[in-house]
Formats: structure tokens, C-alpha cells, sequence
């Protein structure tokens, strides 16, 4: 037999279509299969990195394997359907093993790997047999349109997954789509290729052919690859926003640039050396291009939002390719250049991609093991540089010529470096990449960052003029360090907490003042972390969070709080969710069913779960959210931390304020509160504004959010999220729950109306919604509320000013007594106070002030000089 069939030629672009379509499927098996598994085994960077490593390690022993299957494409295609339909049970199966095997990373790890592998391991098989299948019908560059249309394919595949056949589909449905489509590849392969898989290969020492240091060449290459890509994707969280879909962006790119790249090397015969060159030069184009790219970004991202969801898609999409799309396209054509137009491309292309695979393993793991850790980003893409360069030299050898051109190009790298790479606009946050005018307002106000880096995160304090310190979380900018919020949350949430076991679960650690608030009042906790940089950092934000690794009680946790709440061994009466918004990262799997069902089963019968949402969810966020805690708990109230931040609260029994003066027994968190916040504990009680949220949804068709049908995700992600969410505001507002409310804390705690409107104007602002409505109640029931607001405004400043007893309580009684005329009553106190603290400021002018009000200008004066003095 000779080899060849002529008079298949003309089916030779059939095979090239399904080359396209395996690639389809086994992209789209890379999402579908990680999203589902992280469903199960959650997503921490452990396990994450486990099963990241598990695929690139089947893709690369596929593909050095191959060519023993090679009578067998049809089957490895009906395999790969086959695992992919079974998959769901089989995860279910995993989900089982894991609760069984207890905590502990390695379980997980080794479900998650074992998992992977047999899937990844058949998808690696396929694009050598597919090229040696094409070359036994049209020899010419074989390897090279497979590969191309393949990875092109698996590009366009990928934003379709993501952005389109998962939101309509779900996960399940998604899965038995792509099974679908490889169960007709896999018949046309045996109905139409049966005669080409029935010729034979030749021995294995017949392919091949490279010098050694194009292997390492290759290596060195691959190993900077993956490096670069790891950075495309933190670039992405950056600039873009930490949100899920940047990863689909990324890869998008990255298999774009592996099509194109392998184009130009067919049809413009570019060599191995050609494309090294080209890396170069983009990363040359990424150093200096990066801020004009981001702010055309900004100028054009108006533009984008006027035309949601893709408009915002295409614009990602396209700075993602300004900045990294030239680098993604010669990395991605370094092994097409390597492969000859021999028709026996299966062992040498298995060889190839078997050596790429490795390296891109090894280039991920140093980069998480260590380059993530130790050096900045401009740095790491300066060595990225610095090996492609290595790399080049190696495969065309050393001569004058070459070593001055390498170095002239690194010391190019390093002028770029040093010249247009600025790290802090890393540390800007990504909302301000929104338009040109928030951008420049953030470069001028920025002050400086302290960054805390893992092996995939980073975490910072940054500080910018006129918003002090921020906790900032790869890309995305949280509320100031300074804010009490946070602290008041754990605090109601504890208040709500039924009598008996006076523990609790703290989900997402944060700043650490949540959970702070919590064990300070029920003395024992568990904070679940995702993220060990969180934890680690935590000293460095002990004046924030009232010293918590200092309190008795506190035990944290690095694990998935999905995971740990599913594997939950003894019940807690107080359940709360700090997990930042949907929006970001994985979030938004704690706001589906199957999690509230799992948190429920870890609450005592009585148990309090509390969760939280924002303005930035938008009205269908808000409805979806309402809807899908209605489904599982049937009691919930609300609560308003802000005019923009409201918490929800939910048990399967009938809630109520168990425990309203429980701060009381905590001097700490007395002292916080009147002294940060000048707001008086047992006023909280008063965020409390609704017995009903779920109210809003009972009667309206809103689809429920699942693992499989994470819709929430998908409705934020599609630029849902902050419209009409006023619309919730407003029937809050307007639904008349103010007097179950006054009926259900009336019996708790003193109920007084005037000192609610005042607290809820503190913290929702006097234009809000809830404010005005609320004013409007008063006013019906004849109360003057000004004349209250004043009264209860200044009698709070009396009581704290006694409670804390130091001068700092009764400067702000000063300050207000001065500012309403009331220095008859102010001067004997003030002169009380000075003659404890005789060297205050603060006292001594406001005394000063009243004694001239009063007449004694001689004795004003005497208190301002003395004031005077105290000055710097």
C-alpha cells in the first residue's frame, strides 16, 4: 500500500470541518468540565491549580501517545461524548467521595485530577490524528490547517460557551449539546474515514528530526508562554474587573493567537526563529502601548455601555488583543513552525505538543510557586522577555550578529521597563477605567499601595487623597478601611442570633471587622477564607478590625465556603455570608439554591442566616436573589446599612430580635460605635425597616438561580447590574412595613420613632427613599421631626460624651452645643471637662467661644490664647 489515497482528496476539507468541531467540543469541555467541578470541589487555588494541571498533563500525554490509537479516532470521539453526558452523574459521585473523606486539601486535589485526566487525555489525541488523518489525503501543510482551524474553532467556541449556550442552557444541557456534537463526528469519522485510518503508520523512528536545541528552544518558549498568559489574565482582573468571564476572554485570545499563528506559518512560511522575533516585539508593544490602550479604553467605554451585553464584550475583547494579541499569536506559532509538510505529522506533531504541554506546566507552576510571589508585574514580564530572547538564541546558535541583536532588544525591554511601565496604575481598580475623566481623577489622587501577594491573587492596601485607605482584591477597589459598616453587620447579625450556643459561621474574611463584630459578641467563630492572603495580611488591619486574631474564640479556616458548608459537621445558630458581591470571582454560587439548601441543613433548627446585597445587582439581581431565599427559607427580613447596602436575614422559623442590648457587654464595641461613628449601640436595631423582602417576588415569574443555571451571574454579567434596583428601593419604602416593624422591635427593645428617623438618616442620608417616606409617616402622626432630629441629636451626644469619658465625647457635645447658641447650658460642663483635660484644644476654644457669647471677653480671650499656645 503506498501510503496515499488520491481519491480522497476531495473529502479532505470534510476532515478539516471536523477537526474544527473536535476542537469545539473539546475547548467547550474545558469550561463546561471546570465549571461543573468547581461546583463541586469549589474553587480553591489548590484545587483549581490541580485541575488546571491535570488537563495540560492529559492534553500533553495524548497527544505524545497518539499515534497508538490511530486506527481508533472514531472511538476516542464517542469516548469523549460519552464522558462528557455521564459527567454530571459522575460529579455527583465526586461530590459524595469528597463528603466523605473529611477536610483536608489532598482529597480533593486527587478527585479533582483523577476527574480531569481521562477527558483531557482523549482530547490531546485528537489534533495529531486529525493532522496525520489530513495528510494521508492533502500532505501540504497538514498539521498546520488542523491546528489552525481547530484552535480557531475552540476561540470562537469559548466566548459562545460563556456568553451564549451556558445562559441558555445550563451546565447539564450544555454538557449533552457538545456530547452531541462529537457523537456525529465520531459516525461521519467511521462512516467516511474508515479506509485512511485503515492505512498504516510508519515506525517511529521515521518522524522527528530536530536538533536538540530546538527542543529546548521549544521548552524555554513554552515555559515563557505560560507565564505570559498567567499575566494576560491578571491584566484582564485589572483593568476589566475580576469577573469570571475574563478568563473566557483570555483563553479566547490565547487559542485565537494559536489559529492565526499557525496560519502565518503555512502561509508565509515564517520559521521557528521568525515567531520567537515577534514575542518579542509584542511584549516591546505591550510596555509601551499599556496606558494609551487603557485610555482609549476608557474614552471608548461610555460608547460600550450604551449597547449592553456586547457592547462591553467587544470592548474587552478588543483591548484584550491591543495588548497581549501579537505576543498570543507568536507564541502560538512556535510548534507550526517546527512541523515539516511531510505527510507523517502524527509522532512529530504528538512529540511537539507533548514538549509544550510540559513546559506550559512547569511555566504555571513557577509562576504560581514563585515569580507571583516575589516580583512585580512589570518585572515578570521583563523575564518573559529575557527567556524568549534565550530561547531564540538557542535554536539559531550563537554568532555576534545574534548576541547583539538579543541584547539590544533586552535593553530595549529594560528602557520600556523603566520608562512607560508604572505598577500603580495596576492598583487603581477597575472602575475607574470607565471613562477618561474617573482615570485621570484616580492618576492624580493616587498616594501609594502596600500590596499583599499569593500565588494567584493580590491583595493591597491602597491610599488615594480624599478616600484614605482601601482594602483593594485583584482589580476590584472595597469599601474604606475606616467605614464601621461592616462592624455593625456582625453586630445586628448577633443581635438576631436565638439564645443558647453562642457560636457562628463568618463566611469570607475580608477586613476581618464582620467577623470581628460577631465573636466579640458571641465569643466563639469560624471564619471561612478562600484566600491564605487574607488571612495572612490580617495583622496589618488589626487597628481596623478591633484586633481580631487577638480575641479568644476565633478560628479561621482556608477552604471553600461552599465546600465547607456542604461538609458541614455540627450546626450553628448564626450563619453569615461577608463573600463579596456576584459581581466578582465565584460569589455568586452563594446565592444559589443548592447552597442555601446545604446552609440550611448546617443552621439549628432555629438558626439566622444573613446575606447581603447591593445596589450594583440592579432590579433583576435583586428579584432573582429574593426569589431564590424565598425558595428555601421561609422567613427574611431586611435591613439597611446604607441608602445603597441592605442585608438580609432568614431562618425556617419566624424571626425575632433575640438579643437587643447584647453590646452592651462589650465595652470594645461600645467604645467603636460612639467613638467612630457617633452612633448609639442600641440603636441598631433601628436598620431593621423590613419583615417581608420576599414579598416583592411571591407573586412574580423570576426564575430561581441554581449551579446549573447560575442565571444571576449571567443577568449582572450582562449589564443588569445597578438598573432599576430604586424600583426595590421604592416599594420598600412604600409597602407600610413600618408598623410590623414597630410592632416586632417594640417588644424587644424601646421603640421610639423619632430616634429611628434620626439613625436612619445618619446612615441613608436625609434624600433617601426610606428617609422620606418615613419623614412623611411622622409628619402624619404629628410629630415636628426637626425639632426631635435636634433634641435626639444632642441628647446622643450627651450620653456618649458620658459613656466614654474622655474629652473626645465632649468636643462633638461642644461642637454642637456652640453651633445651636446653647453656651448658657455648655460653659459649666466645658469648664467641668477642662479641668480633667486643662490642655485640650478642641475644649478650650469652644469654652472661649462661649464666654465671649456670654459677655466675659476677657475670659474668651484668655481660652483662645490658650488654645492659641496649643497650636503646632
Amino acid at each position: 500500500m503506498s501510503g496515499r489515497l488520491p481519491v480522497l482528496v476531495p473529502g479532505h476539507g470534510l476532515l478539516v470541518f471536523l477537526a474544527t468541531l473536535s476542537g469545539l467540543c473539546g475547548i467547550a469541555y474545558e469550561v463546561l468540565l471546570g465549571r461543573v467541578l468547581h461546583n463541586v470541589l469549589g474553587d480553591h487555588f489548590t484545587v483549581s491549580s490541580a485541575v488546571l494541571l491535570a488537563f495540560m498533563a492529559g492534553l500533553g500525554v495524548g497527544a505524545l501517545v497518539a499515534r497508538r490509537w490511530w486506527r481508533h479516532l472514531w472511538l476516542i470521539e464517542l469516548a469523549i461524548g460519552g464522558y462528557a453526558l455521564l459527567f454530571p452523574g459522575i460529579s455527583s459521585l465526586v461530590g459524595g467521595l469528597l463528603r466523605s473523606g473529611g477536610e483536608g486539601a489532598l482529597w480533593p486535589l486527587l478527585l479533582g485530577a483523577m476527574v480531569v485526566f481521562p477527558p483531557a487525555f482523549l482530547i490531546g489525541c485528537g489534533i495529531p490524528l486529525f493532522a496525520g488523518y489530513l495528510a494521508r489525503l492533502s500532505p501540504r501543510w497538514a498539521f498546520q490547517r488542523v491546528y489552525g482551524f481547530y484552535n480557531l474553532g475552540a476561540a470562537v467556541t469559548v466566548l459562545v460557551v460563556e456568553f451564549w449556550l451556558i445562559r441558555r442552557l445550563g451546565l447539564t444541557a450544555s454538557l449533552w449539546a457538545m456530547a452531541s456534537v462529537n457523537f456525529v463526528t465520531a459516525w461521519i469519522l467511521r462512516r467516511r474515514f474508515a479506509e485512511v485510518a485503515a492505512l498504516p503508520l510508519p515506525a517511529p523512528a521515521a518522524t522527528g528530526g530536530w536538533r536538540l536545541e530546538e527542543r529546548v528552544s521549544l521548552i524555554v518558549a513554552s515555559f515563557a508562554s505560560a507565564i505570559f498568559q498567567s499575566l494576560a489574565l491578571k491584566l484582564s482582573d485589572f483593568l476589566l474587573g475580576p469577573f469570571r468571564e475574563g478568563f473566557a476572554l483570555v483563553l479566547a485570545v490565547v487559542l485565537g493567537g494559536l489559529g492565526a499563528g499557525s496560519f502565518l506559518a503555512a502561509r508565509y512560511r515564517l520559521a521557528f526563529g521568525h515567531f520567537l522575533l515577534l514575542a518579542v516585539v509584542g511584549l516591546l508593544w505591550l510596555f509601551a502601548a499599556y496606558q494609551p490602550v487603557v485610555q482609549l479604553h476608557a474614552a471608548l467605554y461610555p460608547l460600550a455601555e450604551a449597547y449592553p451585553p456586547l457592547g462591553h464584550v467587544a470592548l474587552k475583547l478588543a483591548t484584550l488583543v491591543a495588548l497581549t494579541g501579537v505576543p498570543a499569536v507568536a507564541f502560538g506559532g512556535l510548534v507550526p513552525a517546527l512541523i515539516s509538510s511531510r505527510e507523517e505529522v502524527v509522532g512529530e506533531s504528538g512529540e511537539l505538543l507533548f514538549l509544550s504541554s510540559l513546559a506550559n506546566a512547569v511555566g504555571f507552576l513557577a509562576m504560581v510557586g514563585y515569580l507571583h510571589l516575589h516580583f512585580d508585574y512589570g518585572a515578570i514580564l521583563l523575564g518573559v522577555g529575557q527567556l524568549v530572547l534565550l530561547a531564540w538564541l538557542l535554536a539559531l546558535g550563537l554568532t555576534v550578529g545574534r548576541v547583539l541583536l538579543a541584547g539590544a532588544l533586552g535593553g530595549l525591554l529594560w528602557f520600556h521597563l523603566g520608562h512607560d511601565w508604572q505598577e500603580k496604575r495596576l492598583y487603581f481598580g477597575h472602575t475607574v477605567h470607565r471613562s477618561l475623566e474617573t482615570l485621570d481623577q484616580a492618576t492624580k489622587r493616587f498616594v501609594r499601595y502596600l500590596p499583599f501577594k499569593g500565588r494567584r491573587d493580590v491583595v493591597a492596601i491602597t491610599t488615594s487623597e480624599g478616600r484614605g485607605s482601601r482594602f483593594f482584591f485583584n482589580g476590584y477597589e472595597s469599601i474604606p478601611l475606616s467605614d464601621t459598616t461592616e462592624v455593625m453587620v456582625g453586630v445586628l447579625s448577633a443581635m438576631l442570633t436565638p439564645p443558647g450556643e453562642d457560636r457562628a459561621l463568618v463566611l469570607g474574611l475580608g477586613t476581618g471587622k464582620t467577623a470581628s463584630g460577631v465573636n466579640l459578641l458571641l465569643g466563639e467563630t469560624d471564619v471561612v477564607e478562600i484566600n491564605p492572603v487574607i488571612i495572612g495580611m490580617q495583622p496589618y488591619l488589626a487597628g481596623y478590625n478591633l484586633d481580631l486574631l487577638g480575641q479568644k474564640g476565633v478560628r479561621l479556616h482556608d477552604a471553600d465556603a461552599t465546600v465547607f458548608v456542604r461538609q458541614c459537621r455540627r450546626p450553628y445558630p448564626l450563619i453569615v455570608n461577608t463573600v463579596t458581591t456576584p459581581l466578582y470571582f465565584s460569589a455568586a454560587k452563594l446565592y444559589t439554591r443548592d447552597f442555601l439548601e446545604d446552609v440550611r441543613s448546617c443552621l439549628t433548627r432555629d438558626g439566622v442566616y444573613m446575606t447581603w446585597m447591593d445596589y450594583r445587582v440592579g432590579e433583576v439581581g435583586a428579584a432573582i436573589m429574593l426569589k431564590t431565599l424565598g425558595e428555601v427559607f421561609p422567613h427574611a427580613w431586611l435591613a439597611a446599612m446604607n441608602g445603597e447596602y441592605f442585608l438580609l436575614f432568614a431562618s425556617a422559623t419566624p424571626l425575632a430580635l433575640h438579643r437587643p442590648g447584647l453590646v452592651a457587654a462589650s465595652p470594645p464595641l461600645m467604645d467603636y460605635f460612639m467613638r467612630r461613628d457617633g452612633v448609639l449601640p442600641e440603636w441598631i436595631p433601628y436598620a431593621l425597616i423590613h419583615p417581608d423582602p420576599v414579598g416583592y417576588v411571591r407573586d412574580r415569574e423570576v426564575v430561581v438561580n441554581t449551579l446549573d443555571r447560575p442565571v444571576l451571574e449571567f443577568a449582572l454579567a450582562e449589564g443588569e447590574g445597578g438598573k432599576g434596583f430604586l424600583r426595590f428601593v421604592r416599594w420598600l419604602a412604600t409597602t407600610g412595613a413600618r408598623g410590623e416593624m414597630a410592632r416586632i422591635l417594640g417588644s424587644a427593645t424601646a421603640w421610639d420613632p423619632g430616634v429611628r428617623h434620626h439613625f436612619l438618616e445618619g446612615q441613608l442620608g436625609d434624600d433617601a427613599d426610606l428617609v422620606v417616606a418615613d419623614r412623611a409617616a411622622l409628619e402624619k402622626e404629628g410629630v415636628d421631626w426637626r425639632r426631635v432630629k435636634g433634641e435626639i441629636a444632642l441628647a446622643a451626644e450627651r450620653e456618649m460624651a458620658e459613656r466614654l469619658r474622655d474629652a473626645f465625647g465632649w468636643r462633638r457635645w461642644g461642637k454642637r452645643m456652640v453651633a445651636m447658641n446653647q453656651c448658657g447650658e455648655a460653659l459649666p460642663e466645658l469648664e467641668r471637662v477642662l479641668a480633667a483635660h486643662p490642655g485640650d484644644k478642641a475644649l478650650l476654644h469652644q469654652a472661649g467661644i462661649c464666654r465671649a457669647r456670654l459677655g466675659d471677653l476677657d475670659g474668651g480671650v484668655g481660652y483662645l490664647r490658650r488654645a492659641l499656645l496649643k497650636s503646632p
